[in-house]
């Protein structure tokens, strides 16, 4: 009688696998780009709520700056009266600046602005605008920041 040998099944090697996999693994994460994200602590200004009687009777001004990429313009009051509009060029910023003088001096009372980009603006611009507002005076009637309380809404 002759012997018939059984078939076992052949088994799968995985180590193979497991060490080209362990291997991907370690390029992924020597490839990968870490990004540091940092946190900036500000404290937010409170801005007075104000009456609609005061602000039907023009005694509270609200003045805002919108800021987009090709312009700035401001506006006061709750339906948002345009008072200027300015390019980037450092004339026209110069012009902002005093422009802001001018109101602050017409409303001393009115320590807020409010300054609205747009979700494309350059942090740059933005950072110029809001210097812009708290320009530091040394001299009568202002002697101070121009707006001590700056806030941000976002913009349409």
């Amino acid at each position: 009688m002759r012997k018939t040998k059984l078939n076992k099944p052949p088994k799968l090697n995985v180590i193979p696998v497991l060490d080209a996999v362990f291997i991907f693994v370690f390029f992924l994460l020597m490839s990968a780009q870490f990004v540091d994200l940092f946190e900036l602590h500000v404290k937010k200004p409170l801005i007075e709520e104000t009456s609609s009687a005061e602000a039907a009777d023009g005694k509270s001004k609200s003045f805002k700056v919108q800021v987009t990429d090709d312009k700035i313009v401001l506006t006061e009051g709750m339906n948002e009266r345009t008072i200027a509009t300015y390019d980037w060029s450092d004339g026209a910023l110069k012009k902002l600046g005093e422009r802001l003088l001018a109101l602050k001096i017409q409303n001393p009372k009115e320590n807020s602005i409010v300054i609205r980009p747009k979700s494309d603006v350059k942090y740059k611009k933005i950072v110029q605008v809001i210097d812009i507002a708290q320009k530091h005076y040394k001299a009568k009637p202002i002697n101070g920041k121009l707006f001590t309380a700056v806030a941000f809404e976002p913009m349409d």
